[in-house]
């Protein structure tokens, strides 16, 4: 997966296409923190090549996400990879991040 932050993905939900903004990536390959547009919130995502893929590379590269929790849920991103089949091979430290939304596109940004 070559996604990175500010990307804009979409997801192949069948009959129609949701996007999302790429806030953070919190394990390569793997775990995304993501825009939703349509729903206007944050949302947590599996990556399945399956079912997304990028629609426009460095769409909003300032957005920001809406976390500052990250280092405390370390323990269930482990609980995750297990889950997924996902072997720990990621050493990214995790940073806090702070809310901050432009009201020019309704997207987070620093």
């Amino acid at each position: 997966m070559n996604i990175k932050k500010g990307d804009l993905l979409g997801i192949n939900e069948g009959e129609w296409m949701h996007t999302l903004v790429v806030a953070e990536i919190i394990r390569e390959d793997r775990f995304l923190y993501c825009w939703s547009i349509q729903k206007k919130k944050f949302k947590f995502v599996v990556y399945d090549p399956e079912y997304h893929f990028v629609i426009c590379p460095g769409f909003n590269t300032n957005i920001e996400a809406d976390l500052d929790f990250y280092s405390d849920y370390k323990g269930l991103y482990d609980a995750l990879d297990r889950l997924f089949g996902f072997e720990d091979d990621s050493t990214d430290e995790i940073v806090d991040i702070t809310d901050d939304k432009d009201p020019k596109n309704d997207l987070p940004t620093k």
